[in-house]
């Protein structure tokens, strides 16, 4: 094993290419007891070039023996966490700003200090429940791309345009059902998609009965109604940049 340089497990760690010249070893299964009874590794490729062992990725569950992969991932849940309380953080605001929402004790941008900590924990808690139920997505780049783009339009609806709450659900719905039909069709992301919207909603609903955060205008639970919806669009657009972020190679 002291001529093994790099270990790449291709449906769990994407690593860099392999350096011309190296030479495949491996095949597509070892088991747990080749490495000292570590955990069992998915498709595993050898590399035999000069230097010692690096490292092998294990599944995502496992991360914690092999350091390299585990930075590796830690760096990737620390980019969606960074994502969701910027990204999140701003378009709260616009609600808030919209005169839809506020917060019992804002500390900056009308908003409470808490704010992205809850933003980065729920980006990172939907990509990567998304991510290990539903690890593979059709169209994944494209899906992506349009899932922010119906995201960031849903929040123009409902923060900006004179609508009742009905009517900015179901343009809200429609974005996602649009993005979902174009690049999607999975029943799994779209069973992922209800459940968000529905704990996400009352996530939202608990921290009003807790004096925290209120909308102007709620229809059920302390929420309005387009807020499940506007989930289901933070669910595609979560769920595939962990997807992207989170993916083997």
């Amino acid at each position: 094993m002291t001529k093994i340089s790099r270990v790449l497990a291709k449906k769990v760690c994407a690593g860099p290419p392999l350096p011309s010249g190296d030479f495949i070893l491996g095949g597509p299964r070892k088991r747990s007891a080749d490495f000292g009874g570590l955990p069992k590794i998915y498709n595993v490729f050898f590399s035999q070039h000069a230097g010692d062992f690096v490292g092998v990725c294990f599944t995502i569950d496992n991360l914690r023996y092999i350091p390299d992969c585990a930075m590796h991932m830690k760096k990737n849940f620390m980019i969606l966490f960074f994502i969701g309380a910027i990204v999140g953080s701003f378009l709260d605001a616009t609600h808030v700003y919209a005169g839809i929402a506020w917060y019992a004790h804002p500390t900056f941008w009308r908003m409470a200090w808490w704010v992205p900590f809850l933003m980065g924990s729920a980006t990172v808690l939907i990509a990567y429940s998304h991510f290990k139920i539903h690890p593979q997505s059709r169209n994944l780049n494209q899906a992506l791309a349009a899932g922010f783009f119906f995201f960031l339009l849903s929040y123009i609806v409902t923060g900006g345009l004179s609508l009742g709450n009905g009517e900015k659900a179901l343009l809200v719905l429609g974005f996602y059902l649009l993005s979902w039909g174009l690049f999607d069709r999975s029943l799994v992301n779209l069973f992922l998609a209800i459940a968000t919207g529905l704990i996400g909603s009352a996530a939202e609903g608990s921290l009003g009965i807790a004096g925290l955060y209120y909308y102007a205008h709620p229809d059920f639970f302390g929420v309005p109604l387009w807020l499940p919806v506007l989930y289901a669009n933070a669910s595609a657009t979560a769920g595939s940049l962990g997807r992207y972020l989170l993916k083997s190679g």
